[in-house]
């Protein structure tokens, strides 16, 4: 039974856009971010149903898939949620104008993989050949 199928990447992408902008409009009106995982994952479900009945999908989405789909759909709401709402918010909560926010693009951008993805990636790193001689302290 296939999980990561590219109808689940696109229904779970589009929605994720969808939900993104829901959660950065909310957040930006209330302070508030939400978590949007319970919510992606019934509307995965409702819309691959509801395409379904319609004719327009043959088979019914799988278990995995609707799991893979949720997954993809609550990411881009969960990027929008926590870090880029909570900072506008605190702004305005201290007296500033919405118009005179900072926004800043990032000028320098860094890769950072920890062990377990570098496990998973097969990435050797060579350990020295040569090691310096044990000192003696008297």
């Amino acid at each position: 039974m296939a999980q990561l199928t590219w109808r689940a990447v696109l229904i779970g992408s589009c929605l994720g856009g969808v939900l993104s902008l829901t959660n950065l409009y909310i957040g930006l009106k209330a302070g508030w971010g939400f978590g949007v995982a319970i919510t992606a994952s019934i509307l995965s479900y409702a819309i691959w149903t509801s395409l379904l009945k319609v004719g327009l999908a043959r088979t019914p989405m799988t278990i995995l898939e609707n799991n893979c789909m949720q997954s993809t759909a609550s990411s881009a709401g969960y990027s929008t949620g926590g870090t880029l709402v909570s900072a506008f918010a605190a702004y305005i909560l201290k007296g500033e104008k919405p118009a005179d926010l900072p926004v800043q693009a990032p000028t320098k951008y860094e890769l950072v993989i920890n062990k377990r993805i570098k496990q998973l990636l097969l990435v050797v790193i060579e350990p020295p050949h040569h090691r310096s001689p044990p000192q003696r302290i008297a």
